[in-house]
């Protein structure tokens, strides 16, 4: 019996274990990347097999009466007890070597080493059919990346671009969206935009100024939320002029979902700002790798105390 799916991966719930006559039933419990961890009888609970796992899925502890009897193990899939190979649909995985034997068959679409097996990120993702990982992949060649509020970057953002001629000085532009995979072949579900919202905290007055102003901290907030395997995900915070006399976006608070900056009020007057989160992913769209933007804005004005009012998707 399946039960829900991970990805494109379905879980081994139950399974019935022939052993002489006797065919019981067992249960399945499982660890990150649908592996099979510890099966028990559905009769009386007892724990019947054990299944312990390295880095790339290769067994290093196997214990009980029904391990050998219980094809189904690493991710789920089938197991053959006389090459130790895992048979995804599409590919046969060797955990021994932690690869596949055979190349990609997207040939040199797969990236750089058409024989690595999830981008050797095993504990993270998954391959449902042995034909592409599913989770929040990097580019080849960069680190593995790193979460921040449930979301997964690739490393440092990108760069900022050299002005352009008619670019006023202070003016910081939002670096172009080119990621290598856009337009590449994928087979993974698209991604969804399920929550774009800001949530800005209210600013946080500071020090009284010599000229009679008061320094102020503007906090912005995004609430984000994708679904499903994306690609690439930055993100860019933009405002319009700042009192340190630079505009557009800020370097310093790229691929985070949370900013501040200062402004100073001058009794009832201060501001206008208009905030910007601007959001860019890959989502995997009619077999190919798709570029995605969406931008979630917010608006300060100032009247003896701060006033915000925010978009939501």
């Amino acid at each position: 019996m399946w039960g829900h799916t991970q990805g494109r991966n379905s879980n081994v719930v139950m399974m019935h274990a022939a052993s002489g006559l006797s065919c019981p039933a067992r249960f399945a419990w499982h660890e990150g990347n649908c592996k099979v961890a510890v099966l028990m009888s559905a009769d009386t609970g007892v724990q019947t097999a054990r299944y312990e796992y390295g880095p790339f899925g290769e067994p290093v502890r196997v214990t009980g009466l029904a391990t050998s009897l219980n094809p189904f193990r690493f991710s789920s899939k089938r197991t053959c007890n006389t090459t130790e190979l895992v048979l995804y649909e599409y590919r046969a995985y060797q955990p021994s070597t932690g690869r596949w034997p055979n190349r990609d068959p997207l040939g040199e679409w797969g990236g750089v080493n058409l024989y690595a097996a999830m981008g050797n990120q095993l504990v993270n993702l998954i391959d449902a059919l042995g034909l592409e990982c599913v989770g929040h992949t990097c580019q080849p060649g960069q680190p593995p990346g790193y979460d921040e509020d449930g979301l997964h970057f690739c490393g440092p953002p990108s760069p900022l671009p050299p002005p352009r001629p008619h670019d006023l000085p202070g003016y910081n532009r939002v670096p172009p969206y080119n990621p290598p995979d856009d337009g590449k072949p994928c087979c993974v579900d698209p991604a969804v935009l399920k929550k774009a919202k800001r949530t800005d905290p209210p600013p946080t007055e500071g020090s009284k100024r010599s000229d009679g102003g008061v320094n102020w901290t503007i906090h912005m907030k995004l609430d984000l939320q994708i679904d499903g395997p994306y690609k690439d995900l930055q993100i860019y915070w933009t405002t319009c002029w700042r009192i340190d006399g630079t505009s557009g976006i800020i370097p310093t608070c790229s691929n985070k979902t949370a900013c501040d900056f200062l402004s100073i009020t001058y009794g009832n007057i201060g501001g206008p700002y208009t905030t910007q989160a601007r959001i860019f992913w890959l989502s995997c769209e009619g077999g190919k790798w798709t570029k995605k933007k969406h931008i979630v804005s917010g608006g300060y004005t100032f009247n003896g105390k701060w006033d915000f009012e925010g978009a939501t998707n």
